[in-house]
C-alpha cells in the first residue's frame, strides 16, 4: 500500500494523518510508516506547519516546501548537536561511538553492575 495514493496533490488540499487513517483504514503509527516508506522511495509527501500532508502540484506549493525544508533541517542540526554531546560522554568512557562491538562492552558492564 502507498499512503500517498490517498495523498492529495497541493497545499490548499492538504489532508490531516486522522482523516489519512479514516481513509486508507490503517492506524495512525502505521499511517507515519508509510509515509516514511514512500518519502524514502522518493515521494515527496511534504507536512505543513498546521499537520496536513499533501504531494507537489506547481510553484504554488514551493513557499510550504522551502517551510517543510528549513524544518526538516533545524530538527536534524538538533539531533545532530544532542549525538555530539553523546559522543563525547562515550568517548570519555573509553568507548567508540562507532564500534558496534563496544555495545557488547556496555552490555558485560551492566550484567557486572546488577550482580553488585
Amino acid at each position: 500500500m502507498r499512503i500517498s495514493d490517498y495523498i492529495p496533490y497541493g497545499h490548499e488540499q492538504a489532508i490531516s494523518r486522522e482523516e489519512l487513517a479514516r481513509r486508507s483504514g490503517v492506524s495512525d503509527r502505521k499511517i507515519r510508516d508509510l509515509i516514511k516508506a514512500d518519502q524514502d522511495e522518493g515521494i515527496p509527501v511534504i507536512n505543513t506547519r498546521n499537520g496536513g500532508y499533501f504531494l507537489y502540484k506547481d510553484k504554488d506549493d514551493l513557499p510550504e516546501f522551502k517551510a517543510y525544508y528549513l524544518r526538516e533541517r533545524a530538527r536534524s542540526f538538533t539531533c545532530l548537536k544532542k549525538q555530539k554531546n553523546v559522543r563525547q560522554m562515550l568517548l570519555r568512557a573509553g568507548l567508540s561511538p562507532e564500534e558496534e562491538s563496544d555495545v557488547k562492552k556496555v552490555n558485560r558492564l551492566q550484567g557486572s553492575r546488577e550482580k553488585e
